[in-house]
């Protein structure tokens, strides 16, 4: 084996065997690859082969001891297929570790009737196996160069220090080895940070931990204690020998990229885990396997603003999330000015290829437009002056309101693109305008954010608050609640105030004035297409208004 402990498999077999003679119990050690390297049943033969999951992976993931009376009490162990016929009643795990570094794990696995034994004087049990944790540390320590290896971690450190990233070291589980000044000074950490799982930074990782996950180019925001971090993450494996690796994490804070970098052009820092906050997780996973395709998309949903965040997290994720993004708000106004502005031979589309182009309300396109990009989709060429055309690869997102599929049958919109665009369709419904749950979290994440901002302290609102806030602002656009969650946050020192703002007179007198307002619009003969453009609302919630107002 070629591990730390591997290269000392004998002596660690036989130590293996004095512990279990000394405790009378069966004992397992295992290097930081969950390679049993020695080994004593007593009672027991069932465990050949130590798994992600298993008591054994948790303390080397933990790097701490475990102690468990009662097997039943664990999750993990009752959902094992070999639980019934396992006969072990308890364990005791403690980790092996030589300085910072965790290079295995001493495991008791005890029947029932030692349990009682050894969990009757526990600290002296633990005492034991700490020791005995330590004796083979020290054994390892006759492999190693400490005196030169130390000297170059020091010059390392030294040089890790001047750098503008904030970099981690860790071990294979996410326990931090190292972190260098740049990281302390981003997110303010003053207290010895040594041994603390980075997932606790950064939840995200735990996943790409478990999974063995590389990380390129991974654009985040990151809130922690006292700070924030908004740039891009890269890591590196270390491999300390053929089977051993730590991992080196990279932080670059979106300052330190020039101002020309194609990572950071327009909302490219909206990522899925920022967007929970906004969205459920059933249409979060369903985005996440659409950013993956690598294919046009088409997002329809009741706010344009969720709409076009949705969008930019599928970009965020997405293969060409390295390339250029444009954002478009389509208007027919613009009449020829806009053909030539996207699609002409020195237009948009042409300096966009392996780029993304987001289109936000494509019902708004001239139909000839329409019909010109249903070409380009289906074709990828550009016509140039004198016949010759050159190929472009742009992936589209559209982005809308309104019910393409109705337009498109009525000829208020072109049938070839919608055909195109249809075909990988995201219908963005579990949003905070539906589901109480979601627009809860959306407020309170939003309170949090603007009293941080505004050095106030936290504002948790009631059940009936949030009700209240739900009656109220359900069919208002997104920047009008941001409005709102700004407006409490930053004067809730004046209680009466903030407190208005929940209050069920002003909501009735608010609704009373959106209900006479739409009266007098459709009386003066607007078209519902027009009072929804001039309300910036959703048709939906236009006909959800007139139904609650009873003018239909």
């Amino acid at each position: 084996m070629g591990t730390m402990l591997g290269t000392i498999k004998g002596f660690v077999d036989n130590f293996a065997g004095v512990i279990s003679d000394v405790l009378d119990t069966d004992v397992i050690i295992t290097d930081s690859s969950m390679n049993i390297v020695g080994s004593s049943f007593r009672y027991f033969s069932l465990y050949n082969h130590i798994q992600y999951g298993s008591l054994i992976a948790t303390v080397l993931m933990n790097n701490q001891n475990l102690l468990i009376d009662e097997k039943a009490s664990i999750q993990s162990c009752r959902e094992c297929e070999k639980y019934k016929e396992c006969k072990m009643r308890g364990f005791i795990g403690v980790p092996i570790r030589y300085g910072n570094q965790i290079l295995g794990v001493i495991a008791l696995v005890l029947p029932r009737f030692k349990v009682k034994t050894l969990f009757e004087n526990i600290g002296s049990t633990v005492f034991f196996m700490e020791r005995m944790a330590e004796l083979v540390a020290a054994r390892i320590q006759n492999h190693i160069e400490k005196k030169g290896l130390k000297q170059k971690i020091m010059q390392i450190e030294s040089i890790l220090d001047l750098m503008e990233d904030a970099v981690l070291y860790t071990d294979v589980y996410g326990n931090i080895l190292y972190l260098n000044q740049t990281f302390r000074d981003i997110f303010g950490i003053k207290e010895d940070y040594i041994g603390v799982n980075a997932a606790r930074i950064y939840p995200e990782l735990e996943e790409w931990y478990r999974k063995g996950k590389g990380i390129d180019n991974e654009k985040v925001s990151i809130h922690y204690e006292s700070g924030s971090f908004y740039g891009i993450i890269n890591s590196k494996r270390v491999w300390l020998n053929e089977q051993e690796y730590g991992v080196v994490l990279s932080f670059r804070p979106y300052r330190n990229i020039q101002d020309t970098s194609k990572l950071f052009s327009i909302g490219t820092l909206v990522t899925f885990r920022w967007l929970k906050q906004f969205l459920g997780e059933e249409m979060i996973e369903k985005a996440k396997r659409y950013a993956k395709i690598d294919e046009n998309i088409l997002i329809s949903g009741e706010d344009n603003v969720l709409n076009e965040m949705l969008g930019k997290a599928i970009f965020n994720q997405s293969p060409r999330r390295l390339e250029d993004l444009k954002l478009v708000y389509a208007q027919n106004s613009y009449r020829e000015l806009f053909v030539h502005y996207l699609l002409d031979e020195n237009g948009l589309l042409r300096g966009l290829n392996r780029g993304t182009i987001l289109i936000v309300q494509p019902e708004y396109l001239a139909l000839y437009v329409q019909e010109k990009l249903a070409e380009f989709i289906r074709t990828g060429r550009i016509i140039l002056k004198g016949g010759y055309s050159i190929h472009t690869n742009v992936r589209f997102i559209f982005c809308t309101t309104a019910n393409l599929a109705e337009l498109a049958e009525d000829g208020r919109f072109s049938q070839d693109l919608y055909y195109l665009i249809s075909k990988n369709e995201i219908k963005n419904t579990e949003t905070l305008y539906n589901d109480f749950t979601i627009f809860s979290r959306y407020i309170q994440t939003g309170l949090k954010y603007y009293c941080h901002l505004y050095e106030k302290n936290e504002l948790r609102l009631s059940s009936e608050h949030l009700k209240g806030l739900w009656r109220k602002y359900r069919d208002c656009t997104v920047t009008d609640i941001e409005f709102m969650l700004e407006r409490i946050a930053s004067r809730r020192y004046k209680e009466d105030l903030w407190k208005k703002e929940l209050t069920e007179e002003e909501h009735c007198s608010l609704e009373e004035l959106a209900k006479i307002q739409l009266k007098k619009m459709l009386a003066d003969g607007y078209s519902k297409k027009e009072i929804a453009n001039i309300l910036k609302i959703s048709r939906t919630t236009l006909y959800r208004k007139l139904k609650s107002y009873q003018l239909e």
